[in-house]
């Protein structure tokens, strides 16, 4: 994928279409937010990218953190 998005892609589709991510914002009392994502993994490059994404940087400050399965 090029410049690291996902925008557009298999994983994200088209507004008219039904999505594998859900990303939902929650504020927190600092002014930040915590970001909550879905996501319904199929077989494809552009998912397998966005996963192994996720993964190498899962438990970083400021990264991810999986939930779920762990």
């Amino acid at each position: 994928m090029d410049n690291l998005s996902i925008y557009k892609t298999s994983v994200t589709v088209n507004i008219n279409q039904i999505g594998r991510l859900w990303h939902r914002m929650y504020p927190k009392n600092n002014h930040q937010y915590l970001e909550l994502l879905t996501i319904f993994p199929d077989d494809s490059d552009d998912c397998a990218y966005f996963l192994g994404f996720l993964d190498e940087n899962n438990g970083q400050e400021g990264k991810f953190q999986k939930l779920w399965p762990k």
